[in-house]
C-alpha cells in the first residue's frame, strides 16, 4: 500500500510526526516538484529515519571544518599539497595522522543527516510511502526523527529570514573591493572557506557542489558575507558582461548561469533572452533556445510589431521544422498581415506556406480535422484564388459537420465555376448542396433552374436565328414582295410590347413576346429592332437580379456585423467581471452597447440572456452595494466597535468591487488585546509601529484577497510572539496569550510516555521502557527512584487513577496495576492470552477497578473488560463493535463510539445488556459529575446521555464537530470544536475563545483551573469560572499524555525525558 500526497516544506514535519507516532515503516519518496534533480528516498522506521541509498560522493575537507576536525590554516594546506601532488586530500590526512578512522564514520553520519534535513528546505513538494519497500540493512539505525524535525524548523525560520527574503541563492557574489586579500580577514572558517570560492561566476550550487558543503551553511555564510560588506552581488550589466566573456571563452554553460541570473533583473529583456538562446544552440539545446526565441516573438507582438514577430517565427521553423504550433502561429499572423508575395526576397512568406502546405497534408493524414480545417482557412486568406484550398476547405467543414460554414464554401465555389463559365461545373456543385443542406434546397434548384434556362435560353435563341434565316428566303421567294412584307412587319412590331410593370419577372415575360412576334417577320428591319429591343429588357432584367442578390447579400453583411459587434461587446464585458480585473460600470456598459447592437440587426444573439441577467445582477449589485456602503460609512462613527466592524467588514468583502472603492483594500477597526493585560503591543500599519501596553484598538486593511497585519507583543518573564492580523476571519476583538518562559527543565533520564496526577498532588512518571517514578513538582534535581524497569513499553495514552490505584497501557495489549503510594507494579494482565492485541485505548476508572478495551492491528477484533484491584483475570470480557474509537464509563453504564460514529451503551454489571444511541458520534466521550455520558451529536450538539435509559439531553447546541473529548469543571462544560475554537459553558451560557488550532486535550486539576493543549503542543492555562486564559505554554508537540495539573503547578513532559515545571499564578 502506498501514502501520496502534496503539500508545502512546512508541513513535512507533520507528515514525519504522524508516521512517527503510527509506527510506520516504508520507504519515503521525496520530490520537489519543479526541480527533477532535487529528490530524495528515505526509509522511515518508526521514529526513527535514515537515507534509503547511499549518498552521491562528494568533498568532505569542508565537512571536517565544520565538524572541527580541522582547522581552516590546515584546510588550506591539505588542498595546496593535494593540487601540488595530485593526490586524494583525505589520504594525506590520513597520512599525517590527522584524519582518525572514526571521523570518516562521523562525516558518512553526517553527510546522510544533512541530506535529510536538506528535505526540509525544499519548497512544494510531492511524496509518496511505500510500506512494502525492501528496508536497508541498518534501518533501526537511522536518526532520531523528533530531534531532526527541531534542527529543521530552527533551519527553516533562518532559512526563510536571511536567505529566501534577500534570495542569496539566486545571485552570483564577487568580492567587494576590501575583501581581495581574503587572508587578512578574521572570518568563521566556514566562512573563509566559502569566500574562496567567490568569484564572480560561480553561485550557490556551484560552491555546495565543489565544497560538500551543506546547502544551508553555504547560503547563510554568503549572507553573512554580503552583510559584512565582503562580497557583493553582481548587477544586471555586470552579469551580462562576465557572460559574454564567459562564452566568447567557450565557457557556455557558465555564460548561461549567468545570463540566467541576470533575468532576475529583467525578465522581459529581449536582447538577454536572444543571448541565452544563442548560447544553448551552442550547447546543442536547439529546443531551449527556440523557447527563448519565441518568448522573444511574443514580446515582439504585444508590442505592435507583427512582421518582427513573424520573423523569429520563421527563425524558429528553420531550426524545428516540425513544430506545428510555431508554424500555425506564423500562418495565423501571416493572414493578418496580409497576403504573403513570393517574388519579395526580404519575405520569406513562401516557404512558410509551402511548409503549411506540408502539415495541411499531415493533419489530413492524421484524420485531425479541427487543427487541418483552421490551417486550411488561415491560408486561404494568403491565397484567396486557390481552387485547392477552398475545395478543401469546404470538404473539411462538411466532415466535421459544419453545415453552414461547408455550404457558404461550395456556394462560394460554384460562383467562382459560373463566373468562369463552366456552367456544368456550377450545376454539379448546387446539386451537391441540395444533399447537403435540405433546409434551402429550393434556392439551390432555383439556382440551377436559372442556369439551365439561361443554357437553353442561348441555345433557343441560336436556332430561331437560323430558321428565320430559312424562313426569310423562303417567304422572299413566295411573296415577291419584300417592301410589303416589311412594312406589315412594322404594323405588326409595333403593337408587340405588351407593356406592364418594371420588375425582373415582368422585364423578362415581355422579352419573351416580343420575341416571339419577331420570329414571324423575319429579316426585316422591325424584327431586327423587336429583337434588339427584347435584349435590352432582358439585360435590365437581369441587372435587377443582381441588384436583389447583392442587397441580400448586404442585409447579411450588416447582420453579421451587428452580430459580431455585439459579441465584441459581449467578451469585452466578461473582461471586466470577476475573475478579472473588476470595473463593474465598464462592463455594464458593455453589456448594454452589446444588447443594443444585437437589437438593431434583430434575428436571434445567442448570449443574449446571459448578458441581461449580467446587466441585471450588476444593476442589483450596484444598487445594494452603495447602500451598504452608505451603511458602513456611518458605523464608523459607532462607539461600537463591533457594529462598525461588522458594517465596514460587509463593505470590504462583499461589495469589494464597487467603482466607489475601485478595488482598493479598505481599513476596518480592530481591537488587540493580552493576556497577561500588562503586555505591551505593537501594531505595524502603513510601514509605521504602533505601540500601546494591554489592549489597542487600530484600523486594518482589509480586502477580498489575504491581506494580513503583523503584530507584536511580549513582556518580561513571557515569550516574544509575533502574529498577524487577519480581518477575514471575522473577529473584531483578537486576543494574543502570552507563553511563560519556561524554567530550566529537569532531566529525568528516561524517555517518558505519560504523566497522571496522584491523590496527593504529586505527579506519576511513565517512562516509554516501563518504569515508573514519582515527582513532587516544588522540588528540584534529577529524579533517581526508578520502579520496576521491564520489557514491557508503556503506550503513549493517559493512565487511569482510582482509589486503588493507577493502571497503565503497555504495548501488546497488556495492562499494569500500580500500587498509588510506591508506584511499584501489583499485577500485569491482558484481556485475552491467545489473541495478540496490538493497539488500546486509554483505560477509565470505574469504582475501584478500570475499564479497557484492545484490538488488533485492523481493529475488526476488539474487546473490552473490566479488572478489579486484585490480581487475577478481569471480571468479565466481551467483544465490541470493530474500530472502537472512545471509551467511557460511569456506574450505571458504559459507552463505546466505534467507526462510523455508532454508540453504543453496556451495563457495567452484565455486559451482555447493549443498547444502541441513536445519532452519529464523534469520535470523544466525556463523563459529566451527574454520572451522564457526554457525547457530541453531529445533528445535535454536545448531548448528555442517561446509561441507563440511553436518554438523549442536548447540553450544547452548535454545529461542527468535536476535537477532544469533552470534559465538566464545577457545571461548566469544556470541548474544542473544529476551527480553533475553544467552547465553554452550558445551554443558553456559552462562550465560544478563539484559539486558532485544533484543541487535542483538556487537561483537568484539582480546582477551577485547567490547561487546554492545542495541536501544535502549545498549552493554554484557562480559568473556568471567568472563562479567559492565564497563559501560554509551550509543550510536547507528540502526545496528549504528557501535561499535568496539580493545581499550584502545571507539568509538561517532552519524550526525550525532559521535565518542565511552570507555576500557576
Amino acid at each position: 500500500m502506498a501514502i501520496r500526497g502534496e503539500l508545502l516544506s512546512a508541513d513535512l514535519s507533520n507528515v514525519f510526526q504522524m508516521l512517527a507516532l503510527n509506527r510506520q515503516r516504508g520507504g519515503l519518496n521525496v520530490q520537489e516538484q519543479g526541480n527533477l534533480l532535487n529528490r530524495r528516498r528515505l526509509y522511515i522506521f518508526e521514529d526513527r529515519v535514515s537515507l534509503h541509498e547511499p549518498p552521491p560522493d562528494r568533498p568532505v575537507v569542508a565537512l571536517l571544518v565544520e565538524m572541527g576536525i580541522l582547522t581552516y590554516p590546515q584546510y588550506r594546506e591539505v588542498l595546496d599539497k593535494s593540487d601540488r601532488y595530485s593526490t586524494d586530500p583525505i589520504k594525506l590526512l590520513s597520512q599525517q595522522g590527522v584524519l582518525e578512522p572514526d571521523h570518516l564514520e562521523r562525516v558518512r553520519a553526517r553527510i546522510e543527516e544533512e541530506g535529510i534535513l536538506e528535505v526540509f528546505l525544499w519548497r512544494n513538494i510531492s511524496f509518496e510511502l511505500d510500506e512494502d519497500a525492501v528496508p536497508p540493512a541498518d534501518a533501526e539505525k537511522g536518526f532520531c526523527i523528533d530531534p531532526l524535525i527541531m534542527e529543521a524548523a530552527r533551519r527553516g525560520d533562518e532559512w526563510c529570514q536571511f536567505v529566501e527574503t534577500a534570495e542569496v541563492n539566486r545571485q552570483i557574489f564577487i568580492l567587494a573591493g576590501s575583501s581581495n586579500d581574503t587572508g587578512t580577514l578574521e572570518l568563521p572558517a566556514i566562512q573563509n572557506i566559502v569566500l574562496d570560492h567567490v568569484d564572480g561566476v560561480r553561485g550557490s550550487s556551484e560552491i555546495v557542489e565543489d565544497t560538500g558543503l551543506p546547502r544551508y551553511f553555504v547560503d547563510l555564510s554568503l549572507r553573512s558575507l554580503q552583510d559584512a560588506g565582503h562580497i557583493e552581488s553582481l548587477g544586471l550589466s555586470e552579469l551580462i558582461t562576465t557572460g559574454d566573456r564567459l562564452v566568447a571563452e567557450g565557457h557556455v554553460a557558465a555564460g548561461l548561469r549567468l545570463y540566467r541570473t541576470a533575468l532576475r533583473f529583467d525578465r522581459r529583456n529581449l536582447t538577454l533572452h536572444k543571448r541565452i538562446a544563442g548560447a544553448w544552440l551552442q550547447t546543442g539545446r536547439i529546443a531551449k533556445a527556440c523557447a527563448h526565441y519565441r518568448f522573444c516573438a511574443m514580446s515582439l507582438l504585444a508590442a505592435g510589431k507583427r512582421r518582427d514577430s513573424i520573423a523569429i517565427y520563421q527563425n524558429v521553423l528553420k531550426l524545428i521544422p516540425t513544430d506545428f504550433r510555431t508554424l500555425e502561429r506564423c500562418l495565423e499572423l501571416l493572414s493578418l498581415e496580409g497576403p504573403a508575395d513570393g517574388s519579395d526576397p526580404e519575405r520569406d512568406d513562401g516557404e512558410v506556406l509551402e511548409d503549411g502546405r506540408k502539415l495541411l497534408n499531415y493533419f489530413l493524414d492524421t484524420a485531425a480535422h479541427e487543427r487541418a480545417v483552421a490551417l486550411a482557412e488561415r491560408m486561404l486568406s494568403l491565397l484567396p484564388d486557390d481552387e485547392d484550398l477552398l475545395a478543401t476547405v469546404a470538404r473539411l467543414h462538411l466532415r466535421l459537420q459544419h453545415t453552414e460554414k461547408a455550404v457558404a464554401a461550395y456556394f462560394k465555389q460554384a460562383e467562382r465555376r459560373q463566373e468562369a463559365d463552366d456552367v456544368p461545373g456550377a450545376i454539379e456543385i448546387y446539386r451537391s448542396l441540395s444533399g447537403i443542406d435540405p433546409a434551402n434546397r429550393h434556392i439551390f434548384q432555383a439556382r440551377i433552374a436559372d442556369l439551365q434556362r439561361a443554357k437553353e435560353s442561348k441555345q433557343g435563341r441560336r436556332r430561331r436565328r437560323l430558321w428565320l434565316s430559312v424562313t426569310t428566303a423562303s417567304v422572299i421567294a413566295l411573296v415577291g414582295g419584300y417592301g410589303a412584307f416589311a412594312w406589315l412587319a412594322g404594323q405588326a412590331l409595333a403593337s408587340a410590347d405588351p407593356g406592364g410593370g418594371t420588375d425582373a419577372e415582368t422585364l423578362f415575360s415581355r422579352a419573351d413576346a416580343i420575341e416571339a412576334a419577331a420570329a414571324n417577320w423575319p429579316l426585316t428591319p422591325a424584327a431586327t429592332t423587336a429583337v434588339s429591343d427584347a435584349d435590352k429588357l432582358r439585360v435590365r432584367a437581369e441587372t435587377l437580379c443582381e441588384k436583389r442578390r447583392l442587397a441580400g447579400v448586404e442585409r447579411t453583411r450588416i447582420h453579421d456585423e451587428g452580430i459580431a459587434e455585439a459579441n465584441r461587446c459581449y467578451v469585452r464585458a466578461l473582461t471586466f467581471m470577476p475573475p478579472h480585473k473588476v470595473n463593474l460600470e465598464t462592463a455594464l456598459a458593455e453589456f448594454g452597447a452589446a444588447i443594443e447592437a444585437a437589437d438593431r440587426v434583430g434575428g436571434e444573439w445567442k448570449p443574449r440572456a446571459d448578458a441581461e441577467e449580467k446587466e441585471a445582477s450588476i444593476v442589483q449589485y450596484l444598487e445594494h452595494g452603495r447602500a451598504a456602503l452608505k451603511k458602513g460609512t456611518e458605523a464608523l462613527d459607532d462607539p461600537d466597535l463591533e457594529v462598525a466592524f461588522r458594517a465596514w467588514s460587509l463593505v470590504a468583502t462583499e461589495w469589494y468591487n464597487l467603482p466607489e472603492l475601485g478595488g482598493k483594500t479598505v481599513t476596518v477597526p480592530m481591537r488587540v488585546r493580552t493576556v497577561p493585560a500588562d503586555a505591551r503591543i505593537e501594531v505595524q500599519l502603513g510601514g509605521k509601529w504602533i505601540s500601546g501596553t494591554g489592549s489597542l484598538d487600530v484600523r486594518v486593511p482589509h480586502g477580498s484577497g489575504p491581506i494580513t497585519t503583523p503584530v507584536r507583543y511580549g513582556k518580561p518573564g513571557y515569550l516574544d510572539g509575533e502574529r498577524e492580523l487577519d480581518p477575514r476571519e471575522g473577529r473584531w476583538l483578537v486576543t494574543f496569550v502570552l507563553d511563560k518562559k519556561p524554567p530550566q527543565p529537569r532531566r529525568v533520564g528516561e524517555p517518558l510516555a505519560a504523566l497522571r496526577r496522584l491523590a496527593d498532588g504529586s505527579v506519576a512518571l511513565f517512562a516509554r521502557n516501563g518504569k515508573s517514578a514519582r515527582l513532587d513538582p516544588g522540588s528540584t534535581g534529577p529524579i533517581r527512584d526508578w520502579h520496576d524497569p521491564t520489557a514491557m513499553n508503556t503506550v503513549r495514552v493517559q493512565p487511569a487513577r482510582s482509589a486503588s490505584g493507577v493502571l497503565v497501557a503497555s504495548e501488546n495489549g497488556l495492562f499494569r496495576f500500580l500500587d498509588p503510594v510506591t508506584l511499584r507494579t501489583r499485577w500485569r494482565r491482558s484481556l485475552e492470552a491467545k489473541v495478540r492485541w496490538d493497539r488500546v485505548l486509554a483505560p477509565v476508572p470505574l469504582g475501584d477497578g478500570f475499564v479497557v478495551v484492545a484490538m488488533d492491528k485492523d481493529g475488526k477484533n476488539a474487546h473490552m473488560g473490566r479488572f478489579g484491584p486484585r490480581d487475577g483475570p478481569p471480571l468479565w470480557a466481551v467483544g465490541v463493535p470493530d474500530h472502537p474509537l472512545a471509551l467511557a464509563a460511569t456506574s450505571t453504564g458504559i459507552g463505546i463510539v466505534a467507526k462510523g460514529g455508532r454508540l453504543s451503551l453496556f451495563d457495567p454489571v452484565d455486559p451482555a445488556k447493549t443498547r444502541e444511541v441513536s445519532g452519529t458520534f464523534s469520535p470523544f466521550l466525556g463523563v459529566d459529575g451527574a454520572g451522564r455520558i457526554l457525547a457530541h451529536r453531529r445533528d445535535l450538539g454536545v448531548v448528555a446521555i442517561d446509561p441507563a435509559s440511553g436518554a438523549q439531553k442536548t447540553v450544547i447546541e452548535r454545529t461542527g464537530g468535536l476535537t477532544c473529548a469533552p470534559v465538566v469543571i464545577g457545571g461548566v462544560l469544556i470541548a474544542g470544536w473544529e476551527g480553533g475554537d475553544l467552547v465553554i459553558g452550558k445551554a443558553g451560557d456559552v462562550t465560544s475563545l478563539r484559539v486558532g488550532e485544533p484543541v487535542t486535550n483538556v487537561i483537568t486539576g484539582p480546582g477551577a483551573v485547567c490547561a487546554v493543549r492545542l495541536k501544535s503542543g502549545r498549552i493554554l492555562v484557562l480559568d473556568t469560572e471567568s472563562r479567559s486564559f492565564r497563559f501560554g505554554v509551550r509543550g510536547s508537540p507528540t502526545s496528549d499524555a504528557l501535561q499535568v495539573v496539580t493545581g499550584a503547578h502545571l507539568v509538561v513532559g517532552f519524550d526525550d525525558g525532559r521535565i518542565v515545571t511552570v507555576s500557576m499564578e
